[in-house]
């Protein structure tokens, strides 16, 4: 499968589990395999672009012991640093791009998360308004990731600490610019669902190079062999081959007579006239 063609199977999965998640509780495998799915596409896709190299899911993988005793639910509450860092992100770096990055944690641990407290919601009138009602309560909470998941209980709390240090990692800022591991990588993510990733060194767009100066071809008439021609000078640094988004004078039409500057004589300019035609349709 093509790079274009995952990238729109990937879209088309993740809006999958957008609608099935909205839907009551029929289909019990059907969100565990869409995440499976997309998981899997994903790492397909980077492994290919990182060049072998090993995706995060094999860092990120659990050992479960063998199930035992009845099956439990277990809760937890992961609260995000609001105080001490006011205007960082929270809900956008959880949840990710498009819900990738909650979904693969979720995959991975098989935890159910939510993001809940003050600020969980995107439109801020809205969370006014439902603050107090019924089922809203967390509203009146500091901003917190519910974590909860369904097992035995030896399984339960394997899984449910390992999504408590994941989303405990997500949720402590790194303040050296260019070292935040988890922006880079939902970065990726983001380019990889809108079909704009590349791998490095690849130039961007698929323009092939102009070659500037006075190397565009350009047809010219029988008349004017021996005239010295003019363009306008290009500047020094762009001695190499450019592409149109280096030099934007450069992506322009190719070059016409009127581009140039030349002493000619009116004569040589002026177009010859056609024979005529004896019949309408003789070429």
């Amino acid at each position: 499968m093509s790079c274009t063609a995952s990238n729109e199977y990937l879209n088309e999965l993740l809006n999958d589990k957008t609608t099935v998640s909205k839907m009551p509780k029929i289909f019990l495998h059907a969100e565990r395999l869409l995440d499976q799915e997309i998981n899997r596409t994903r790492n397909e896709l980077f492994h290919g672009i990182t060049n072998g190299v090993e995706s995060s899911a094999s860092d990120t993988s659990i050992t479960l012991p063998s199930p035992s005793g009845p099956r439990i639910k277990l809760t937890e509450k992961v609260f995000a640093p609001v105080k001490e860092y006011p205007k960082f992100n929270f809900v956008g770096r959880v949840i990710g791009p498009r819900g990738m990055t909650l979904r693969e944690i979720e995959s991975q641990t098989g935890c159910k998360l939510l993001v809940r407290g003050k600020g969980s919601m995107k439109d801020k009138k809205l969370e006014e308004e439902k603050r107090g009602q019924p089922n809203y309560e967390h509203l009146d909470e500091d901003l917190h990731v519910l974590i909860s998941v369904e097992d035995t209980e030896d399984r339960c709390r394997v899984r449910l600490q390992k999504a408590v240090d994941r989303v405990q990692q997500l949720l402590r800022p790194v303040k050296e610019e260019g070292e935040d591991e988890i922006k880079k990588k939902q970065l990726k993510d983001l380019a990889l669902l809108n079909g704009t990733l590349r791998e490095p060194g690849v130039p961007v767009g698929g323009a092939p190079p102009i070659v500037p100066g006075g190397l565009l071809g350009m047809p010219i008439h029988q008349g004017l062999t021996g005239y010295q021609l003019t363009r306008h000078p290009v500047p020094a640094a762009y001695h190499t081959h450019l592409t149109g988004l280096e030099f934007p004078y450069a992506a322009g039409r190719p070059g016409t007579i009127l581009d140039y500057q030349a002493l000619l004589e009116p004569s040589i300019l002026v177009k010859p006239r056609r024979p005529i035609r004896e019949h309408p349709y003789q070429r």
